[in-house]
């Protein structure tokens, strides 16, 4: 599954595009017929050919199948070799020897992807690539037959490839049967010869012809990533225009919180250099492949963002999908009330790390790293607080209900702590893709985040509940062996030092997910009004 271009960056509604052929299967059981509605990308015609030679065309199309250039499997093959040892012969290899070639049928060509993966290409027209080993005689004629097949369907329709036009084939396993695609080197785009269902080929859907464009740009630069060595002329690899993206994406970055694009700043500066010095040399497979990934992970960004569209996304928290919001249920409210409102902060972060189904890699390892720290954190304090609690309960004349009780939380509140770390153990390490199965996994459809959240604030809310219990404890012990008078003085001194920290933390309590509605609603509107006095927007 070939995905290393979007590494930074998924929408969760095109995951189901990174299916392998295998998973297409069933793609013939569900095509329109052929030749009723024939609507290629370089015109568009509609052929009723005679009935005996629909029936034939019809026959070969049932075992033709679509495909895409997004839904390859080169890097998911399970094939395995044994390697041995061998004799080398005497001047093995040297000029003045010579030694026993391998033929290809006519027409074609053997080229090596930079990666190392053989592919070959025919000079026939339209042009055909495919990854098939066509050093196998039974592999050769399988290509031979296929590409024949091919040739039969665009003579019936009566269609008229142009030169810029190439031709993808892959067999599909044992089966007798093969896909296909074609792309357009003048247009840039990926199309096929009869109408298709763009949920048949596994494609996201779109809000208009132009957005579904970039799809099928990002797809024709798949493939030039895929097969790089044999069409260096034909290519208008536009490097000066991708160097340029780039440098409004790192100033972009460098200027904003928010940026749309999947790379930071000093991501985006290296790339210019790498660009840059690509652009002053002669293209080559390898420049061509650097080149052509970045401008499919350009495509992508621009279908993800709805660039040029009537509501494009302009910062990353902005929301543009129509998907209905998760609204916070009672025992959810309840529950992070008791939990002194932390839940709401992690639940707000993460509504953040996944708006419209989009998932930054970069954001996503801030909030994990984030969340980590905090988990440590408590629970090294709840571990420290655990061992005092114990060391109280050996004393005599202390009181036991609040000892066990502090203890007790105190337990849950360490087994919270290590039980999120080991399960979060890799996610620091998450791709796009594997944050976007994460969330997409955790949320659900009529609560979001909210478990998760719950789950999240734990190690915090627990150590606080211990902390106020073994408080609780020596208020106890104080109260035992004072007098009122002492114990009330030191009660309101207490209150009044609360309420000054709660008051000088004002502008921190929203970022800390603690809200001041649990005060007396005098309290509140003098805060309020304060705040409205002595506020000030500072704009940079």
């Amino acid at each position: 599954m070939h995905c290393r271009s979007l590494d930074h960056v998924l929408s969760l509604s095109n995951k189901y595009m990174y299916r392998s052929l295998a998973d297409t299967s069933t793609l013939s059981s569900t095509q329109p017929q052929i030749f009723t509605s024939f609507t290629p990308v370089l015109g568009s015609l509609r052929v009723t050919p005679a009935n005996s030679t629909c029936m034939s065309i019809m026959e070969k199309t049932q075992r033709l199948h679509p495909t895409t250039s997004q839904l390859t499997t080169r890097y998911e093959k399970t094939a395995r070799v044994t390697p041995e040892h061998k004799s080398i012969p005497a001047r093995f290899l040297c000029h003045e020897t010579e030694h026993e070639p391998r033929y290809l049928p006519f027409g074609w060509s053997e080229y090596i992807h930079p990666e190392g993966q053989a592919y070959f290409a025919c000079e026939s027209r339209p042009r055909v690539v495919t990854e098939e080993y066509l050093y196998s005689p039974a592999i050769q004629e399988k290509i031979t037959h296929w590409t024949g097949v091919f040739h039969d369907i665009v003579a019936a329709a009566n269609v008229q490839l142009p030169d810029t036009v190439e031709l993808f084939l892959a067999l599909d396993g044992d089966s007798d049967s093969c896909r296909y695609y074609l792309v357009d080197y003048v247009a840039q785009v990926e199309f096929w010869i009869e109408e298709q269902a763009s949920d048949v080929l596994g494609l996201p859907a779109t809000v208009s012809d132009s957005h579904l464009k970039n799809v099928l740009h990002e797809h024709f630069w798949l493939h030039v990533e895929h097969f790089p060595s044999h069409r260096h002329s034909a290519l208008c690899l536009n490097v000066t225009q991708l160097v340029d993206i780039f440098i409004h994406a790192q100033a972009d970055n460098m200027t904003s919180a928010f940026s749309t694009f999947p790379y930071g700043a000093t991501e985006c500066a290296q790339y210019v250099g790498l660009l840059q010095a690509i652009e002053r040399r002669e293209p080559s497979s390898h420049s061509i492949c650097v080149v052509a990934r970045l401008w499919a992970l350009v495509y992508n960004h621009r279908y993800t963002t709805h660039y040029g569209e009537e509501h494009s996304r302009l910062s990353r928290d902005q929301r543009i999908l129509d998907i209905a919001e998760v609204k916070r249920r009672l025992p959810y409210a309840l529950l992070s009330r008791m939990l002194f409102n932390i839940p709401n902060l992690h639940l707000q972060n993460l509504d953040a790390l996944y708006i419209d189904q989009l998932v930054y890699i970069e954001q996503w390892r801030k909030f994990i790293r984030s969340c980590r720290s905090e988990w440590k954190l408590y629970g090294s304090w709840t571990f420290a607080l655990a061992i005092t609690n114990t060391l109280l309960l050996m004393i005599p004349s202390a009181t036991r209900a609040f000892g066990w009780a502090a203890l007790s939380i105190c337990n849950i509140g360490i087994l919270s702590s290590v039980g999120l770390l080991v399960t979060h153990d890799c996610a620091r390490d998450f791709f796009a893709m594997d944050a976007a199965n994460y969330l997409s996994d955790v949320q659900r459809e009529r609560s979001g985040f909210q478990k998760t959240a719950l789950a999240y604030s734990l190690p915090k809310a627990l150590f606080l509940w211990a902390l106020l219990v073994t408080s609780a404890r020596g208020f106890e012990r104080v109260l035992k062996y004072s007098n009122t008078f002492a114990l009330g003085g030191m009660l309101a001194l207490i209150m009044v030092v609360c309420l000054c920290l709660w008051l000088m933390s004002a502008p921190f309590r929203r970022l800390n997910g603690v809200s001041i509605s649990s005060l007396c609603p005098k309290i509140r509107s003098w805060v309020g009004a304060n705040r409205r006095s002595d506020s000030c927007v500072v704009i940079v």
